[in-house]
C-alpha cells in the first residue's frame, strides 16, 4: 500500500477520509470478507463499494438458493453477477412459451426479438434503460470481466438498444407492463434481493397482475 502505519492509524481513528482505492487495498490487506468491506465502506465513505474484493464474487451461488427459487409460487429466478440464469421455477419458465430458458437474463431482455416485440411491453422505455444501467454497474464492479465487457459492448453497438438508452431514463419503479404467453397482458412488480454470500447476484421475484 506504501502509505505507512501513520495513515492507517488516521483512517482507524476517523481523522482521515481515504479514497475508495485506498480502502479497497486496505480491505484486501486485512483479509476482510465482502460484507465486512461493504460495512466499512458505508461507515467511512457513506456509500456502497463499486468494486468487489474478490474478482469471482457473485459467480458461485450458495447452497439452498435454487431450492428456494423452485419452491416459490410466483415467477422467480436467480442470476449471478454476470446475469447468467442460475435457477428458475416453473412459473418463470412459462414466460418463454414452452421454449428453452435463456442462458442470460440481460441478454434476453436486450436482444431477443420475441422479448422486444411481444413479451416486454414498452420495451424501449421500461426495460432497456434499467438493463443497460445494470450492465454498466456490473462493469464498474468488475472491470476485468470479459463477458460483462462484451455484453455491454454489444449493447452499445445495437442501434435499437442505443437509441432507447439515449432517450429514456432508468425507470423509477419496479412495476412494468408485460404480455405473459399463458396469462395474457398484465403488469409485473420486480422484487429483488441479494444473497450475502454472492455480491452482485440477484434473486428476482416477478409478481404478476392481469391488466
Amino acid at each position: 500500500m506504501n502509505r505507512g502505519v501513520g495513515l492507517y492509524g488516521r483512517v482507524e481513528s476517523g481523522t482521515y477520509r481515504p479514497s475508495t482505492e485506498y480502502l479497497h487495498a486496505l480491505a484486501k490487506v486485512l483479509g476482510m470478507s465482502q460484507e465486512e468491506y461493504r460495512q466499512v465502506h458505508l461507515l467511512i465513505l457513506g456509500s456502497e463499494p463499486l468494486r468487489a474484493l474478490d474478482p469471482d464474487a457473485g459467480l458461485v451461488i450458495p447452497e439452498g438458493w435454487p431450492e428456494t427459487v423452485e419452491g416459490q409460487a410466483d415467477m422467480a429466478c436467480l442470476i449471478d453477477r454476470r446475469f447468467t440464469i442460475a435457477a428458475t421455477n416453473a412459473g418463470f419458465r412459462l414466460l418463454f412459451n414452452g421454449g428453452a430458458t435463456p442462458a442470460n437474463l440481460i441478454e434476453w431482455i436486450l436482444f431477443n426479438r420475441d422479448a422486444r416485440e411481444h413479451t416486454l411491453k414498452d420495451w424501449a422505455h421500461s426495460w432497456v434503460p434499467d438493463a443497460t444501467a445494470r450492465l454498466r454497474a456490473a462493469r464498474a464492479a468488475h472491470p476485468g470481466d470479459a463477458e460483462t465487457r462484451e455484453l455491454l459492448a454489444r449493447a452499445d453497438r445495437d442501434p435499437e438498444v442505443r437509441k432507447a438508452t439515449e432517450v429514456g431514463g432508468v425507470p423509477r419503479n419496479s412495476r412494468r407492463r408485460i404480455h405473459h404467453p399463458g396469462m395474457g397482458p398484465g403488469w409485473v412488480t420486480l422484487i429483488e434481493s441479494e444473497p450475502v454470500e454472492a455480491p452482485g447476484a440477484r434473486h428476482i421475484t416477478l409478481l404478476f397482475a392481469r391488466s
